[in-house]
């Protein structure tokens, strides 16, 4: 890759840090209630309406 071209790639300089938020919400349930909802990748849609597909590795850890 030129000089040239990195100039001008907004990769290069693009920080993935500038884009991470943080959100707290008390959840007045047992942990491994809370754990067995937002584990469950099959139901990706119930909390992120955007997700329109989701894949996984079976016994591939979390």
């Amino acid at each position: 890759m030129s000089t040239a071209t990195r100039e001008h790639d907004p990769f290069e300089t693009l920080n993935a840090a500038d884009f991470g938020f943080t959100r707290r919400a008390w959840v007045d349930a047992a942990p491994t209630r809370v754990y067995d909802l937002v584990s469950d990748v099959s139901a990706i849609r119930r909390w992120s309406p955007n997700a329109t597909d989701v894949a996984f590795d079976q016994d591939a850890g979390p």
